[in-house]
């Protein structure tokens, strides 16, 4: 599996909780749903390791949805939500998950508009190979109420958080 997957993993997670701690939400939620979104990633690829390469080597997330859709009959976030609603997981991590590359405005609970733009923020500061581009940071940024210029803030304060479990872990940050 690709090496930068838990680090993108870790990036959103932390990038959620310091958002969701500006808009009022469980950190610890935002948190575990950050490092869960791309679970389905993970179950596509042990079914299909190529078949799973080839989709995520889309230009555009509207092609990597379609590659996959293509490929398995499902998206990795349609896998990974399927894969939380089976272990009981609530309903606001399950959508978190369902809906992480649709529109900010698409979910009804605040967690999954949370995780839409703890992504954006995750890949607009710490971008992964081959992966889409991000979208408009500053436009999700708005769409949950916080200013574009809380990019910076929230950037620094997740490169603190990844220091600190890169410590915790004993590997290098």
């Amino acid at each position: 599996f690709p090496p930068f997957f838990w680090r993108h993993a870790i990036t959103t997670a932390s990038a959620a909780s310091v958002i969701a701690r500006k808009v009022g939400l469980s950190t610890a939620d935002a948190f575990s749903a950050g490092l869960l979104h791309d679970l389905g990633a993970v179950l596509l690829h042990r079914r299909d390791a190529d078949a799973f390469a080839e989709a995520t080597a889309s230009p555009t997330v509207a092609d990597q949805v379609a590659a996959e859709l293509a490929a398995f009959g499902v998206t990795h976030a349609d896998e990974g939500a399927a894969a939380l609603d089976a272990w009981g997981f609530p309903e606001p991590f399950v959508e978190a998950v369902a809906l992480h590359q649709h529109g900010v405005e698409e979910p009804k609970h605040a967690l999954g508009r949370v995780l839409r733009v703890a992504e954006a923020v995750a890949l607009e500061h710490a971008p992964m190979p081959g992966y889409p581009t991000a979208p408009d940071v500053d436009r999700l940024l708005i769409a949950i109420r916080l200013r574009p210029d809380d990019f910076d803030v929230v950037t620094r304060e997740v490169d603190g958080q990844l220091e600190r479990i890169a410590d915790m872990l004993g590997v290098e940050a």
